[in-house]
């Protein structure tokens, strides 16, 4: 081979050295289901209870009636149903975007939580999301304290607990709560998949 030769391959070397390196382009649109799904898995995550109480059985644990209540089955986030008397007028709330009253049962350390401003005296029977008073927002508890102090609600056993029971949210209802966990799960399958796709396809 020929002096010029090897001059013109080195020259040809040293041009495809020097020459810039095409730089792999970042696709913004794998940017959009990453912040779609870490949005999604915060609001769920904010709203554990009401996303298992999603998978909670169609049947409600009965917690018995006047003169015989039966709180041992009582838990937090299960599905309940119970009936009592009312003698109290009751006292509205505002939760978010909900509003209602609420009722304490006589004779029962159970408040009866209603999307309902109508009258209820008497005999009630209500079916829903059973929440222990510990994990209830810091506006009930001076209603819990109303309640013990006219003597309306029944005080719980020593080391016991208050419990509001969530009337007509059912596990697998139409409502406002199961539409909005559903939704966050379908927005984070969704946003999963978009991510997943491009990768897959290599």
């Amino acid at each position: 081979m020929s002096d010029d030769s090897m001059q013109q391959d080195q020259l040809g070397l040293d041009d495809d050295l020097d020459a810039p390196r095409p730089r792999r382009r970042f696709h913004l649109a794998w940017l959009i289901p990453v912040i779609g799904m870490a949005a999604s898995a915060f609001y769920l995550a904010q709203s554990k209870d009401d996303l298992l109480y999603l998978f909670q059985p169609g049947t409600p644990v009965d917690l018995g009636q006047p003169g015989s209540y039966q709180l041992e089955g009582a838990a937090h986030g299960v599905y309940a149903k119970i009936r009592g008397e009312v003698h109290s007028e009751g006292i509205p709330y505002q939760d978010g975007f909900s509003s209602g009253k609420v009722w304490p049962l006589k004779g029962a350390p159970v408040i009866v939580k209603r999307r309902d401003f109508s009258a209820q005296r008497g005999p009630l029977e209500a079916e829903g999301m059973l929440q222990i008073d510990d994990k209830l927002r810091p506006q009930y508890h001076p209603v819990i304290v109303a309640f013990l102090k006219h003597d309306q609600l029944a005080p719980p056993p020593l080391g016991g607990h208050v419990w509001v029971l969530v009337d007509g949210h059912t596990p697998h209802g139409l409502d406002a709560t199961n539409g909005w966990i559903v939704l966050l799960l379908v927005l984070f399958g969704l946003n999963t998949y978009w991510f997943v796709k491009p990768i897959v396809r290599g």
